[in-house]
């Protein structure tokens, strides 16, 4: 539950930037929380091909690639929270964020 946890960095949205933050402060050994949304890994999940990506001549699936970016940020210790942020209050220290009706 993360409720009562405090982290290091918390990153709003789950599409490619948000995980590759998630993956790169999780390396960092930062915990870290992805705040992922309703829909979970943005985008891309809805794109069948993707061709643009480096590293992927041929393209890959959309779902494919962002489940791949999920499991190497998961490996290095970032957790998930799969609801949207509906409120940031940046006035108090540690910054409050309500998600899915939980602060």
């Amino acid at each position: 539950m993360v409720k009562d946890k405090l982290f290091d960095v918390v990153i709003l949205g789950s599409g490619p930037a948000g995980l590759t933050a998630a993956l790169y402060t999780a390396r960092a050994k930062r915990s870290t929380l992805v705040i992922a949304g309703s829909y979970y890994a943005g985008q891309l999940m809805l794109t069948y091909d993707v061709e643009n990506y480096p590293g992927f001549p041929e393209g890959v699936l959309g779902p494919k690639l962002m489940e791949a970016m999920i499991d190497q940020a998961k490996k290095f210790g970032a957790e998930f929270f799969g609801e949207n942020a509906t409120r940031v209050n940046f006035k108090v220290r540690p910054f409050k964020i309500t998600a899915g009706g939980k602060e």
